[in-house]
């Protein structure tokens, strides 16, 4: 028997060059989900909560009578805050499911991995419904601190625009940052996930009965004459 050239088995692995380039590439497709997501989310949720609120009270007094594009500036801004919490619920995730060492594992390291999976997927679960009243509030708060080494005069500055903003109807407080950002992930991350799961998740299709082949048909018949 021929035995198969080595050249022949390794012309289709990559080269360390390739395998190099193809793990920057990856990297790169990671950082930039772990940024655009909850910069996504952010948005959706503080405009879909701010809708929805101000077509519940369309009062002209109304702190909801600010644009939504006020709202959507404050989500996408404040998205960025989620970015470290993806990252750490991806990387429970990883270490949950990675078992590089060789050998087998403990019960207590399987627990261990195991308690950091869940501890992944509820962190990733709690903020995919969550970003919104997080993102919008972090960005007002920061806009109406005016930073940590802001001076009292700079403070007492931002503190009265940021007032005055809300007074003239052009921005959210806070508090209504919040709860419009929490209305929109219970209403708009349920239907996401739903969007997701029939978009990637495959029902499991059942093979097909096996028919017999003619012969074996005829082999199974009875024989005639009562043999």
């Amino acid at each position: 028997m021929n035995a198969i050239p080595q050249h022949s088995l390794l012309a289709g692995a990559p080269s360390p060059v390739q395998r190099r380039f193809q793990g920057l590439v990856y990297c790169t497709i990671l950082l930039l989900l772990v940024f655009i997501i909850p910069v996504v989310l952010g948005l959706l949720y503080m405009v879909a909560g701010h809708a929805i609120i101000r077509a519940a009270h369309p009062s002209s007094h109304s702190i909801y009578r600010a644009p939504l594009a006020s709202s959507a500036v404050s989500g996408a801004v404040g998205g960025l805050i989620g970015a470290p919490v993806i990252l750490l619920g991806l990387i429970f995730i990883a270490h949950g499911t990675n078992n590089n060492t060789g050998h087998t594992l403990s019960i207590s390291q399987r627990r261990i991995m195991l308690g950091l999976l869940y501890a992944g997927y509820a962190v990733l679960l709690v903020y995919s419904f969550s970003a919104g009243g997080i993102a919008g509030p972090f960005y007002l708060s920061s806009k109406k601190s005016a930073g940590k080494h802001a001076t009292p005069a700079q403070q007492a500055a931002a503190l009265a625009a940021y007032n005055r903003a809300i007074a003239e109807g052009k921005q959210l407080s806070v508090n209504a940052a919040a709860a419009a950002g929490f209305v929109g992930g219970a209403v708009v991350g349920p239907a996401l996930a739903l969007i997701l799961m029939f978009a990637f998740v495959r029902p499991v299709r059942r093979p097909q009965a096996l028919t017999r082949p003619p012969y074996l048909e005829l082999a199974h018949r009875a024989p005639p004459y009562g043999l």
